[in-house]
Formats: structure tokens, sequence, C-alpha cells
């Protein structure tokens, strides 16, 4: 080999890793994990920083990324806990334009005196909402624990009703010899650019294969389980439980309509269901919704109705644009508000009514 083939080499090896570190940086300040930079807390992104948002958490003691409140009650303030995953946290927008931190303004226009505590982490699903109600809501006393999720659920079910179990050979973990192969296996499987080439690739091969259109009965009991059980964590910690609809920026009658890119998009949360296949499961759940929050009795926001099927409200299949979030803010806010009317007169009669 010539000296001038380890220069192309070499020129393709400098290539990478620049392209790597770049693909890494962007990854870090969106809050990724990364091989080279770890894990950055949102509250720790350089969008945020730039922005001047410090009374915006998270920080090590307030793990909500909504404004900073001390952790004592004012006198007839109203707490509201908006449970979520990446709808809520959204770290690609400032803190003050995502739709719990609207909703508390919001609030507040309607003459209630509220903090909004925006307990939302980016891949979390109901179960994770559920252990944080757990593990803070103890402590901060909401006297609301809202519930916006679906898209990460319908993929983690439809990830063991739908795929196909592997049949694996058991294999001690001291038969397994180390070795450069998987040693570099290992490492390449690290990087950021193995990641989105997967992604990509995955989606592309998915897309081509007969794909289920709808999750089945087992999936809306698994569904229906995972409501109930935040629903008994909210009331555990003497919180009122709200369920929402979930909307999407595509429904049914836009099938046809649905860009390449949305579509494709879907495959990071299921590889095994088609785009019909999650119009259809988006409306089995959000029917679970309602026949949970009837039978436990329990407010109901339909944000389905208010939001789904305007793609300007969203910039992928589930995420919300700015204008989103204010949509969002304001379906919340008028169902909250409405039912604090309906509490106030229901206690006032009560009152006249005593002897």
């Amino acid at each position: 080999m010539t000296l001038s083939h380890l220069k192309v080499f070499l020129w393709i090896a400098v290539f990478v890793v620049l392209l790597e570190l770049g693909l890494e940086v962007r990854a870090n300040q969106r809050g990724w994990d990364t091989m080279v930079f770890g894990f950055s807390l949102p509250a720790q992104s350089v969008s945020q920083q730039q922005q001047g948002n410090s009374e915006f958490g998270p920080t090590p003691a307030f793990p909500f990324r909504s404004r900073i409140v001390p952790l004592e009650r004012e006198s007839g303030n109203h707490r509201y806990w908006v449970a979520s995953s990446s709808h809520a946290e959204d770290i690609y927008l400032p803190p003050p334009m995502i739709f719990p931190n609207v909703l508390e303004r919001f609030l507040k226009e309607g003459k209630i005196n509220s903090v909004v505590l925006n307990a939302s982490r980016a891949g979390i699903d109901i179960p994770g909402n559920v252990d944080d109600l757990k593990r803070w809501g103890g402590q901060w006393k909401p006297d609301y624990a809202i519930l916006y999720q679906m898209s990460l659920s319908i993929g983690s079910i439809a990830k063991h009703v739908l795929g196909s179990p592997k049949q694996v050979a058991s294999v001690k973990a001291s038969d397994v010899k180390e070795g450069p192969v998987t040693w570099i296996n290992r490492l390449v499987e690290k990087t950021t650019i193995y990641a989105n080439v997967k992604g990509q690739i995955t989606a592309r091969i998915g897309a081509s294969r007969v794909l289920a259109n709808g999750l089945g009965q087992q999936a809306e009991q698994e569904f229906t389980a995972m409501l109930r059980d935040f629903i008994g964590a909210a009331r555990s910690i003497g919180s009122v439980p709200v369920l929402t609809t979930f909307a999407t920026s595509y429904t049914r009658k836009h099938l046809g309509e649905i860009p390449q890119d949305i579509a494709l998009g879907l495959f990071k949360y299921s590889s095994v269901l088609s785009v019909e296949g999650w119009v259809a499961s988006v409306e089995q759940f959000n029917v679970a919704v309602k026949r949970v929050a009837t039978e436990e009795r329990v407010l109901l926001i339909d944000v389905e109705s208010a939001v789904a099927g305007h793609p300007e409200f969203f910039r992928d299949f589930v995420h919300f644009t700015p204008a989103g979030h204010e949509a969002v803010a304001k379906a919340m806010g008028m169902a909250l508000l409405h039912f604090e009317q309906e509490e106030a007169l229901a206690s006032s009669d009560r009152e006249r009514a005593a002897p």
C-alpha cells in the first residue's frame, strides 16, 4: 500500500471522527446520552442557557421543567402536576413556550392562583410517571395530577404484543471470550453515527415489511391497567387525577396526506405497526381513556378534539409547535377552569344546605 493510499484512509478517518464529534455535540445539547460527553440534563442544554431561563428548572432541588417555586405551599395556591414525556418537556423550545408553563399563565389569567409542576421527561412512559409521582408527589403535594401520554405506550405494548420473540441459546457469561472484534462492535454501537444510521435504515426496512394495522384487545387491557395505576398513585398522595385524550397531527381522514418523513418517524416508536395501525391504536386507546375516566369518575380533558388533525400545531406526528403548545394549554386550561367553577358552586351549595 502506497503513502497516497494511506492518506485517503487517514482523511476518511478524520472526517468520520469530526462527524461523530459534531453529532455528539448536537445530541448532548438535546439531552441525549453520548459516548464522549455522557448525559446532559435538559436544564444544562446550551439553548436554555442562551435564552436566560434561570427561573425555570430542572435543578438538583427542583426536578421539574417549570417555573421554580419553593416546596412550601402559599395560602390559596393550587398546584397542578403534569405527567408526560417529551411532549411536555420539549427541550427544543424554551420553557415559557411549552404547554405546562403556558397552562400556568392561562390559569392565572382565569383568576386561579396556580403553580404547574412539569414532571415530564423524555423517554418515560406511564409507569415512569407513576414512579415520579410516588417519589416526589408526597413532598410537593399537587392538587391535581394530569396525565398526557400514549405514543410511548403504543410503542412499548406493540413490541411484545406484536413482536416475534427470538429464541436465543443460553450461554454462560464465562463462556464468552473477549476479543478485538467484540470490543470494536461495542465501540461502534455506542457512537452517535451508528444510532442515526440505524434509525434511518430500520425505518426504511420496516416500512417495506408487512405491518400490523392494529394492536388488539390485549394491548388495550395493558394500557387500561397503566391508566388505573396512575389514578391510584395520584389518589394515594391526595391528588385529583385528570386523564386526557391524545392528539396527533394526522387522523384517519388524513391517512393519504401524511408526509413520508412523518410516517417514517413513527418507526422510532414501533417497527411493527403501519401508519394506519398507529392511527387505529390512537383511536382505540383514546376510547379506553374516556371509558376509564367514566368508570373511575375522574376529570377528562379531550385534547384530541381540540388539537388533533391540525398539522400546523405539530412538528411531527406527536410533538407540538409553539402554536400547538398554546392550543393544548388552552384546552386544558378551559376544562380546569370550568371544573374549578363547578367545584366552587358545589361547595357554596353545601355550605348553604348545612344547618
